[in-house]
């Protein structure tokens, strides 16, 4: 079934108008691409530059979002980090006594572990962070480069008279 008219296409996808398209949006068109009379795809593809803008400032919106995640993740770990080292420094101090008993050097110690244990678990846990977050923006970048790719293609199809390859 060919597709004949952007009202359709925009009906289609859900939105009133090409710059509301998102990545979930872009994909769907860049499917549709085949089922569209050439005259429309033309229309669809002279909307694209506007798309592709939309889609970059996005990526530039999620960029410093995601900067702004990381030094607020950052500041959260360093006081974290601070927050072990006193516990650290207030546990040596206490076990430097030459009058604790067994029991109080046993307790002690134990509180020394469940600290370093905190800290390398906040160190993991920081770390994990750090790696979602860049899969995270890498998996945006990709959002980008599809929509760029559905341009570039959707105009080759174009030209060549088929479909998007």
């Amino acid at each position: 079934m060919a597709h004949t008219s952007l009202d359709e296409i925009k009906r289609m996808l859900n939105i009133k108008d090409f710059r509301e398209l998102g990545v979930r949006h872009a994909v769907q068109l860049v499917e549709m691409m085949p089922d569209m009379d050439r005259e429309v795809r033309l229309k669809v593809i002279e909307q694209l530059p506007e798309i592709v803008r939309f889609a970059v400032d996005a990526m530039l919106s999620l960029q410093r979002a995601h900067e702004s995640t990381i030094e607020s993740g950052g500041k959260s770990r360093q006081q974290v980090h601070q927050t072990c080292r006193d516990a650290i420094a207030a546990y040596v101090e206490q076990l430097r006594r030459d009058d604790l008993d067994p029991e109080t050097r046993r307790g002690l110690n134990e509180g020394l572990e469940r600290v370093v244990a905190v800290e390398f678990e906040a160190d993991v846990t920081h770390k994990r962070f750090l790696s979602d977050a860049f899969n995270k923006k890498i998996l945006g970048v990709g959002a980008v480069l599809f929509v760029v790719w559905a341009v570039v293609g959707g105009r080759a199809a174009i030209r060549g008279g088929g479909a998007p390859v």
